[in-house]
């Protein structure tokens, strides 16, 4: 492991994505980078959800964390995993969500560059289930008059952004 690589902490709450978690799963454990955690919360799923992560334990060579609860809502569960994240860069990340290749290395880079930043996002793809992209979201600069009069939502996209922890 380098050691200028930034740690980085993804959360992920699941509830019933049985369909999507094992894409979501392979999309962070096949980045071509080594210092990470995954924390996913499972919040009591009644699917194969559960089944399904931990079959991703065994290969993710200790970076894949799974906390079961009962069903309380995506809130608590992302709470509860901000709370287990060691890591100097958190980032999350839905069950129906993946990150492009390489995108945890360009995260590392970026906050390399420019160390006073205390959090960096990108754009998104829309893609539908057979991985076709169906549009490209192109998020404007973060800035006050913007999220005024664009509203704050299309500036910052949550399954986009890494922050400092």
């Amino acid at each position: 492991m380098k050691e200028d690589l930034l740690r980085i902490s993804v959360i992920t709450p699941n509830y019933n994505y049985s369909n999507f978690i094992s894409d979501a799963i392979k999309s962070v454990i096949d980045q071509n980078y080594h210092n990470y955690e995954h924390i996913i919360v499972d919040d009591g799923s009644t699917d194969n959800s559960i089944s399904i992560i931990k079959s991703y334990i065994s290969r993710s060579n200790g970076h894949l964390k799974l906390t079961c609860t009962s069903n309380q809502g995506q809130t608590k569960a992302l709470n509860y995993a901000l709370t287990q994240v060691s890591g100097d860069i958190i980032c999350w990340l839905n069950s129906d969500d993946k990150f492009c290749e390489g995108a945890f290395e360009t995260i590392n880079n970026e906050f390399k560059k420019c160390p006073q930043a205390e959090a960096i996002f990108g754009d998104i793809f829309i893609i539908d289930s057979q991985n076709k992209i169906l549009k490209k979201l192109k998020y404007l600069k973060f800035d006050y008059l913007s999220g005024v009069f664009n509203g704050f939502g299309k500036i910052i996209p949550s399954n986009a952004i890494f922050w400092r922890s």
